[in-house]
C-alpha cells in the first residue's frame, strides 16, 4: 500500500504558494497598470494632432537650436581646454563632427520638409510608449499608416497586458487537464487492446485522472468570467465583432450598445435609426466626392493607408442637429467572419458544449473507476468485461469530443483561423504528455521500492510508446505546417507568420524538444530498457509539450506581447503542485497494483526477448 511521503506534500503546497504569489503578482501588476480604453482614445488623438506638419517642422527647429546652441557651447569648451594645454582627444573630434552631422542633416529637413509617414509614427509611438509607459515592436510601427492604427495598436497592448494573468490560468489548466483526460485514454487503451503487460500499473493513469474534475471546474469557471467580460481570452465573445451596428451616443460609456437591426428602440422607446455618414460629418475628401461612398470625417486631418495627408473640404451635407442626436452608425469594429461564426461560437452554446465535455469525461472515468474496484474487490471476470464496454465507449467518446474541445477552447483563440489537422495533432501532444507522466510517475515509484515486479521489458514499452508518439506527433506538425504553407490561404497562414515572427525561439526549442530529443535518446534498445534515460526523456518530452500549449494558447491572446517570467513560470508551477498533490494522493487510496486483474500474471511475467 502506497502512502504519500511528506516531502512530496511539502513540495507540493510550496509549489501552489509560490503560484498563488506570482499570479497574486500578475493581476495585481494588470489592474495597476490598466489604461482604459476612452484614455487610450484620448491619448492617441492628443499626440496625433501634435505631430501634423506644422508642428513638425516646429519640432525640427527646436532640435536644430538645441544642436546649434550645444555645438556652440562645445567649440568654447574646446577653445578653453586647449587655452589650458589639455590634448583634444581623436574621440572628442568624431564626437563633435557626429554633431555637426546631425545639425546639418536637420537643417536639410527643415529646408526641404519632406519628413515620410514612417518618420513621423515614430514619433508619435515613441511619445505614446513615454506617456503611458507601454512597448511597441517594430512590426507594429512600421505597419501603422493612420490613426486608428495607432490607437488599434495602443489598446492590443493593454488588453494583452490585462490577459496575461487568464493567459497564464488557461495554459496551466488545459495542459493538466487535457494530459489527465489523455492519461484516461491510455488507461481505456489497455482494456480495449486487452493488453496484459501493463496490468500492473494501471493505477497511475487511474490517478492522473483524478485531476479531471478540478481542472474541468476551473475551465467552466474561466469560460464564465469570459461570458461575463471578466478576461477576453475569447475575443469573439466581444458584442463588438457580432454586430453591425452601435449606439452612437453610448459610444464613449464602458457598454456600448451594439445592434444587427437597422432600427433599434431605446430605453426611453425612442426609435433610433441609421443615418447617412454625409448628415454626421463635418469634412470629406475632396479627391473621394466623385466616389460611389465619399469618405467622411470629422478630424481635420486625414492620412490615407498609404501615410499621404489628403486633402479636406467642409461637408455642405453636416446637420448639426442630427449629429448631435442619438442615433445608430456603422460599427467599426464589425468583424464579418467571427459574426457568420456565431452559430457555433456564442457564448451559451459555447458554455454547453464544455459542460457536456467535462461531465462526459468524469462520467465515464468514474464507471471505469468504479469496474475496476469492483474487480479488486469482488474478482471475477464479469468487472473485467463492464470495464472494457465503457472503454470502448470512452475511446469513441473522447475520439470526438477531444476535437471539438480543441476547436473550442484552443482554436477559438484564433477565430478567423482554421486546420482540420488540429484536433488530432493536440490530442497527439496531450497523449504523448500522458505516456511520459505515467512513466515518469511509475519509475519514480520503482525507485521508492514499489512495483518490484517490473523489469526492463517494462521500461521497453515505455520507451517504444514515448518514440512512436513523438514521432506522431511530429508528423501531424509537420502535415499541418506543410499543407497551410502550401496552400497560402490568408486566414491559415497568418496562425505561423504570427509564431513564426514573435515566437521563432521558443518554436524551434520545442520542436528540437519534442522530436530531437527522444527520437536520438530512445533510438537505440538499450537506451528504452534503462530507467533513467526514460526518466530523463520524460521530463523532456513534458516540458517540451509545455512549450507546444504555450504556443498553442499565447499569441491569440498576448499577441507579440507575450512573456515566459515569474506570472507564467509561477502559474505552470502552482499548477504543477496542485496535480502533483491530487495524483499522489489518490494513488495512496488504493493498493497500487490490481490483484484481481485477469491479466495480472502475464503483466508480471511479460518480457520482450531480444534476438
Amino acid at each position: 500500500m502506497y502512502s504519500i511521503t511528506k516531502n512530496i506534500k511539502r513540495t507540493s503546497f510550496l509549489l501552489i504558494f509560490i503560484g498563488i504569489i506570482c499570479l497574486g503578482f500578475g493581476f495585481f501588476e494588470s489592474l495597476s497598470s490598466h489604461v482604459s480604453d476612452k484614455e487610450i482614445k484620448y491619448k492617441v488623438n492628443e499626440v496625433y494632432k501634435k505631430y501634423n506638419k506644422d508642428l513638425n517642422k516646429s519640432s525640427l527647429e527646436d532640435s536644430l537650436n538645441f544642436y546649434q546652441k550645444l555645438h556652440d557651447n562645445l567649440i568654447l569648451e574646446r577653445d578653453s581646454i586647449m587655452r589650458t594645454n589639455f590634448v583634444q582627444s581623436e574621440g572628442y573630434t568624431n564626437w563633435l563632427t557626429n554633431l555637426t552631422k546631425n545639425k546639418e542633416s536637420i537643417e536639410i529637413k527643415i529646408s526641404e520638409f519632406e519628413l515620410n509617414n514612417s518618420d513621423v509614427m515614430l514619433l508619435i509611438f515613441s511619445e505614446i510608449e513615454k506617456d503611458l509607459n507601454c512597448h511597441f515592436t517594430s512590426s507594429e510601427i512600421e505597419k501603422a499608416k493612420d490613426k486608428e492604427d495607432i490607437y488599434v495598436a495602443t489598446k492590443h497592448y493593454f488588453h494583452a497586458k490585462a490577459q496575461r494573468p487568464w493567459s497564464s490560468i488557461l495554459w496551466s489548466n488545459l495542459f493538466f487537464l487535457m494530459v489527465a483526460v489523455a492519461a484516461g485514454l491510455w488507461w481505456a487503451i489497455q482494456y480495449v487492446a486487452k493488453a496484459g503487460w501493463s496490468a500492473m500499473i494501471l493505477r497511475v493513469p487511474q490517478a492522473i485522472t483524478s485531476y479531471i474534475p478540478y481542472g474541468g471546474f476551473i475551465m467552466l469557471l474561466l469560460i464564465i468570467l469570459a461570458g461575463l467580460h471578466w478576461n477576453h481570452i475569447y475575443h469573439w465573445m466581444d458584442d463588438s465583432l457580432n454586430n453591425k451596428y452601435v449606439v452612437e451616443s453610448t459610444l464613449e460609456s464602458d457598454y456600448p450598445v451594439y445592434t444587427n437591426e437597422e432600427v433599434y428602440i431605446d430605453s426611453n422607446g425612442e426609435e433610433l435609426t441609421l443615418v447617412d455618414e454625409s448628415l454626421i460629418n463635418k469634412y470629406v475628401v475632396e479627391s473621394s466626392l466623385d466616389f460611389d461612398y465619399p469618405i467622411y470625417t470629422n478630424e481635420e486631418i486625414y492620412i490615407d493607408p498609404n501615410g499621404e495627408e489628403l486633402k479636406l473640404i467642409k461637408n455642405l451635407n453636416y446637420d448639426s442637429i442630427i449629429a448631435e442626436s442619438s442615433y445608430l452608425k456603422k460599427n467599426s469594429d464589425y468583424d464579418y467572419i467571427v459574426a457568420n461564426k456565431s452559430i457555433y461560437l456564442n457564448f451559451p452554446f459555447f458554455l454547453i458544449r464544455s459542460i457536456i465535455y467535462i461531465l462526459g469525461w468524469i462520467w465515464m472515468i468514474s464507471l471505469m473507476k468504479k469496474y475496476s474496484y469492483n474487480e479488486d474487490r469482488l474478482g471475477g471476470k464479469k468487472w473485467y468485461q463492464k470495464s472494457f464496454k465503457v472503454s470502448v465507449a470512452f475511446v469513441l467518446f473522447l475520439g470526438l469530443t477531444s476535437t471539438t474541445a480543441a476547436w473550442d477552447w484552443v482554436m477559438s483563440i484564433d477565430p478567423h483561423w482554421f486546420s482540420t489537422l488540429f484536433g488530432w495533432y493536440s490530442l497527439a501532444s496531450f497523449f504523448i504528455t500522458a505516456c511520459a507522466f505515467i512513466a515518469a510517475i511509475t519509475i519514480y515509484l520503482m525507485y521508492k521500492g514499489h512495483f518490484q515486479s517490473l523489469n526492463n521489458s517494462h521500461m521497453h514499452d515505455f520507451g517504444r510508446y514515448l518514440l512512436a508518439f513523438s514521432i506522431f506527433w511530429t508528423y501531424l506538425w509537420f502535415a499541418q505546417y506543410m499543407l497551410i504553407w502550401y496552400a497560402n490561404i490568408p486566414e491559415e497562414v497568418v496562425y505561423y507568420q504570427e509564431r513564426y515572427e514573435f515566437y521563432k525561439p521558443l518554436l524551434l526549442i520545442t520542436l528540437a524538444i519534442n522530436f530531437l530529443a527522444p527520437f536520438f535518446l530512445l533510438m537505440d534498445r538499450s537506451a528504452k530498457r534503462s530507467k533513467g534515460t526514460l526518466l530523463f526523456v520524460a521530463i523532456l518530452i513534458i516540458i517540451g509539450h509545455a512549450f507546444d500549449v504555450f504556443i498553442m494558447v499565447m499569441p491569440g491572446t498576448m499577441h507579440s506581447h507575450w512573456h515566459l517570467g515569474y506570472v507564467e513560470i509561477g502559474t505552470f508551477l502552482g499548477f504543477l503542485g496542485f496535480f502533483i498533490l491530487i495524483v499522489f494522493t489518490s494513488l495512496s487510496k488504493r493498493q497500487l497494483v490490481q490483484k484481481n486483474h485477469p491479466m495480472l500474471g502475464e503483466s508480471k511475467h511479460h518480457e520482450i526477448l531480444i534476438h
